[in-house]
């Protein structure tokens, strides 16, 4: 299980402008809250599992496994 700290240092790596992020239960959510059209392409918001710090692109993992990403599963969410 890897911390926010270190969900930080992974999703920087992937993307420098990443502001934002969001905690769930299983995963990180990470993106930039400045950018209008955010949720596609290269630089798009990205998802860190937990389990191993593993990314995945935000669009194809949200309508795969919405689950994952309900109210329910909401932890806290903050500025990075």
């Amino acid at each position: 299980m890897i911390t926010l700290d270190k969900a930080i240092e992974i999703a920087k790596d992937f993307n420098l402008d990443y502001d934002s992020w969001e905690e769930y239960k299983d995963l990180y959510f990470f993106y930039n809250s400045k950018r209008e059209c955010s949720y596609g392409g290269f630089g798009g918001p990205i998802v860190v599992l937990k389990k191993a710090g593993e990314t995945r692109a935000f669009s194809p993992w949200a309508i795969k496994y919405p689950e994952t990403m309900s109210k329910s599963k909401f932890i806290t969410d903050g500025t990075c």
